[in-house]
């Protein structure tokens, strides 16, 4: 018996039948931010508490969209930075919302909802 009063058995079985529902995470920062420190840090506290994490980096998905593939072909940090930035605010402008970018975000992660996997446990990082 624990220091509780609840054998280590049935502790494991509460925990394993608690719900851990779906997180979305968003570190903002201006583009070329080095925000790695951070990302980790919060990827190995998710993972401590049974949490998946999965990164969605906006840039990337900028690069996907018809007539910004160039973007992923940037090699300069500098060039990248000044091309992204011109392209977030080329995005905005046509789609006429100042959130386009981070629905891009959204739509990556409603994309990713496998039925055969649950959402819970995993936990959304849009960076």
């Amino acid at each position: 018996m624990s220091v509780t009063g609840v054998e280590s058995s049935e502790a494991a079985d509460s925990a394993e039948s608690t719900y851990y529902p779906e997180l979305v995470l968003c570190l903002c920062a201006a583009v070329g931010t080095d925000t790695t420190v951070v990302s980790e840090a919060l990827a190995s506290e998710l993972l401590a508490v049974g949490y998946t994490p999965i990164p969605v980096r906006l840039s990337a998905l900028m690069a996907q969209i018809p007539g910004l593939e160039y973007l992923s072909e940037i090699r300069g940090e500098d060039d990248r930075i000044r091309e992204s930035m011109s392209a977030g605010n080329d995005i905005r402008r046509i789609i006429g919302h100042a959130d386009a970018v981070a629905r891009l975000a959204l739509a990556e992660i409603n994309e990713s909802d496998d039925a055969t996997v649950p959402a819970e446990r995993h936990c959304f990082s849009r960076l």
